[in-house]
C-alpha cells in the first residue's frame, strides 16, 4: 500500500529587540498528502509544543460556562492548552477552586507554587476578591523576585492589593450616570471579540518579556506596546487623587 509524503513546516516569529513589533505566530503545521482511499482530513495545528506555561485565570464577568469555554477554546486553537503540551494552562473561578460548596481564590497559591510547571507569565482576567492574597504569597515564595510577569485585566479585586501584586493592571473605563452611580452593564462593557483581541495581544507581548517588570515610568511604554493602537491613561485613585504607577484604563 502506498504511503503519502509527510511535510513538516515549523516557523516561530521572534520578538524584536526593542519590542516595537509584538506579533508572534506559532505555526507548527502538519500536512498529509497523497493518501489513497479514506483520505485523512486533519486541521492544521497552528501552535507549537512547549515546556513553558501561561497560567490563565478566568474570573468575574467572563466565567459563565459558555464564555469561559469559548475563551479557552479560542486560546487553545492559537497557542495550545497545557493538557496537549501547549502554552495555556486555564483555570476558571469558582469551578477550578471548589471545596465542597465553597471556592477560595486564595487556592490559586497551590497552582502558582507548582514546581512541576515552568510558568512564563500569569494572566488574570476578572480577578475575584482575594486574588491578590494568592499573588502576594507568590511574591513571598520567590522572595519578592518573581521571575515572570503578572498581568491583571479588568480585576474585581481590591485596587491596592491587585496593584501591589501585579506588574500591570488594565481595566475598562466605566461611565457614571448623573448621580455618580456606575452601572456595570457587562454586555456593553466587554465585547468578546475585543476581549479575545486583547488577550492575544497580551499573550504575544508577555512572551516577549524576560522576567518580571520594574514598577517605574518604563511601564507606560510596555503598556503602549501591549495595547498597540488602543488609547489608555493612568488610573486615578478616587480617594487620594494620586495616579497609579502600574494601573491603566482603556476606553
Amino acid at each position: 500500500m502506498m504511503m503519502g509524503g509527510l511535510l513538516l513546516v515549523f516557523s516561530l516569529a521572534a520578538c524584536s529587540k526593542n519590542n516595537k513589533s509584538n506579533d508572534i505566530t506559532h505555526d507548527l503545521q502538519l500536512e498529509i498528502k497523497d493518501v489513497e482511499k479514506g483520505q485523512i482530513s486533519q486541521k492544521a495545528q497552528t501552535w507549537h509544543i512547549t515546556n513553558k506555561r501561561i497560567l490563565f485565570v478566568i474570573g468575574y464577568g467572563f466565567n459563565d460556562e459558555e464564555q469561559s469555554s469559548d475563551l479557552i477554546s479560542f486560546l487553545g486553537q492559537k497557542y495550545g492548552l497545557d493538557e496537549n503540551g501547549g502554552l495555556i494552562y486555564p483555570l476558571v473561578y469558582p469551578d477550578s477552586f471548589r471545596h465542597g460548596t465553597r471556592s477560595y481564590a486564595t487556592d490559586l497559591t497551590y497552582e502558582l507554587e507548582d514546581v512541576e510547571k515552568e510558568y512564563s507569565a500569569v494572566l488574570v482576567l476578572g480577578a475575584p476578591e482575594r486574588t491578590h492574597v494568592a499573588l502576594a504569597r507568590l511574591q513571598d515564595f520567590w522572595e519578592q523576585s518573581v521571575p515572570f510577569p503578572v498581568l491583571s485585566l479588568f480585576p474585581q479585586d481590591d485596587d491596592l492589593g491587585i496593584e501591589s501584586t501585579s506588574d500591570i493592571v488594565i481595566e475598562k473605563a466605566q461611565i457614571a450616570d448623573m448621580t455618580g452611580t456606575i452601572t456595570l452593564d457587562e454586555e456593553s462593557l466587554y465585547d468578546m471579540d475585543e476581549i479575545k483581541s486583547l488577550l492575544t495581544d497580551s499573550i504575544d507581548y508577555l512572551l516577549c518579556l524576560n522576567g518580571s517588570l520594574t514598577k517605574d515610568s518604563s511601564l507606560q511604554e510596555h503598556v503602549k506596546n501591549l495595547l498597540k493602537d488602543r488609547k489608555f491613561y493612568r488610573y486615578l485613585d478616587p480617594e487620594t487623587g494620586l495616579q497609579s504607577i502600574n494601573h491603566f484604563v482603556i476606553n
